[in-house]
């Protein structure tokens, strides 16, 4: 996912860059305060399997700190990805066939002018 975040926001860098900084210090924040609370556990434990599954637990926790932010981080790039697109959304489409024209303000409702 760290790759389509990268291609994604290299393409909309301008306007991307701030989602990738917050994403960066979100993380680092969340692994250094998971690793200072996970050093002071391994310092106080003297079992050698018992440190193990600490180490174990410590590792889990922070891989699921990207689980949780890379989806979040995916989506507001995507966002401002596709509000440069030149297609027009669905939202702002207005077509107009034999005189007669509808414009979609959702994809589920139409306003029709005759």
């Amino acid at each position: 996912m760290s790759r389509m975040i990268a291609a994604m926001a290299d393409a909309s860098y301008s306007k991307s860059v701030f989602h990738i900084e917050r994403y960066q210090e979100s993380i680092a924040a969340k692994s250094h305060e998971l690793l200072n609370r996970y050093d002071t556990l391994l310092e106080q434990e003297t079992d050698e399997e018992t440190r193990k599954k600490i180490q174990e637990e410590a590792n889990e926790k922070i891989a699921g700190c990207f689980s949780v932010r890379q989806p979040i981080t995916l989506d507001k790039v995507l966002y401002e990805l596709s509000g440069q697109m030149k297609t027009p959304m669905p939202d702002r489409m207005r077509k107009c066939s034999g005189g007669i024209c509808w414009q979609a303000s959702s994809p589920r409702m139409l306003q029709w002018a005759f």
